[in-house]
């Protein structure tokens, strides 16, 4: 008898479109949530707060349970609070549904999958204040 590994068994599985609600998950599986913000400097020179995980840009944020609040949540909030012109959102870290409804709300403006995930395609479009402590800051692509 022949043994299959699970991750074997799903891989099988979604690429048959078996498991196609799985798949965000498994692909998220090979990058880390974000934990942390970092400055960088924007495509215009300025100085951005984004969302990291070990220095590294290369993260996924999402509505989970429980909510957990962590400064990677509260750069998101910012650029899009300060940044878009969709739903209003609290800068309060914690990533809850009015966050999720911002950034789909966002997607959904920029023509990108509609998942409420925050990833690279949404960092990319994302402009992101450049000085998140004043009264009117300067949006900024990377």
């Amino acid at each position: 008898m022949r043994h299959v590994s699970l991750k074997r068994a799903a891989a099988i599985a979604l690429s048959a479109g078996l498991l196609t609600f799985l798949a965000p998950s498994m692909a998220q599986a090979a990058v880390p949530e974000c934990t942390d913000s970092m400055s960088v400097r924007t495509s215009q020179g300025g100085i951005a707060t984004v969302p990291s995980r070990n220095g590294s840009l290369n993260c996924y944020l999402q509505q989970r349970s429980p909510v957990v609040q962590n400064q990677a949540t509260f750069a998101v909030q910012a650029a899009l609070g300060q940044c878009t012109t969709g739903p209003a959102v609290s800068k309060d870290g914690y990533w809850g549904a009015e966050t999720t409804a911002a950034l789909k709300a966002f997607q959904r403006s920029k023509g990108l999958t509609v998942d409420g995930v925050y990833g690279a395609a949404t960092r990319a479009a994302l402009s992101w204040p450049t000085g998140i402590y004043s009264a009117d800051p300067a949006c900024q692509r990377l």
